[in-house]
């Protein structure tokens, strides 16, 4: 795999291998590259017990089109994967293709992560897009057992959804937004408290 460096965050398109995908911005090939994640300093203390970061992680990330005609290569690489991001276009909803993904990965036993793009242009119907894609995998899920339908209900608290923007460049989590409020207050060691002096935000 292709190792992509931190100075390329957010302008390197190493996943789009041909003149195509980048003039187009899809995906038509099968691609990947690897990733180094380390964390940062911990910034959160429970019961005065700073809590230490986990170790340097290596990861793997396979991009595969979404397009029906390519539905070989999406089940490739589920089945190749112990988790994924479920993109989904926030201002579509779900779609045909997004069931059969969702069935694709139950199938799979792939762990899913809900992504939801152009956030910047669908502020106001977020909660009900997430709702619908909640009630979508309920259904596709009735008959798995109780881990599998609860790996498969998406919610901002359980940092499975992420929100983004992919033409801006960024995306954010519940514990990504936890984190700016608690680095905006003066005591970034209070968790449970907001952060200020008064144990608020």
């Amino acid at each position: 795999a292709t190792a992509l460096s931190v100075k390329s965050v957010g302008t390197a398109r190493l996943l789009d291998s041909t003149d195509e995908e980048r003039r187009r911005g899809i995906t038509i090939r099968l691609s990947h590259t690897s990733l180094r994640y380390e964390p940062e300093r911990p910034i959160f203390k429970l019961s005065n017990l700073l809590i230490p970061p986990p170790p340097q992680t290596s990861l793997t990330i396979i991009d595969s089109p979404g397009h029906h005609d390519f539905q070989s290569s999406v089940t490739r690489a589920l089945h190749i994967t112990p988790s994924s991001l479920l993109l989904v276009d926030s201002l579509e909803g779900v779609r045909a293709r997004t069931l059969g993904v969702i069935t694709q990965s139950v199938l799979a036993k792939n762990v899913p992560i809900l992504v939801l793009n152009k956030c910047d242009k669908n502020l106001v119907t977020l909660r009900s897009t997430l709702s619908q894609i909640n009630a979508a995998t309920a259904t596709l899920t009735k008959y798995s057992t109780e881990s599998v339908q609860d790996s498969y209900q998406f919610t901002p608290e359980s940092d499975s959804v992420i929100f983004c923007a992919a033409t801006q460049c960024w995306g954010i989590t519940f514990r990504d937004y936890i984190r700016l409020l608690v680095r905006r207050s003066n005591n970034p060691g209070n968790y449970e408290g907001g952060g200020d002096k008064k144990g608020k935000v």
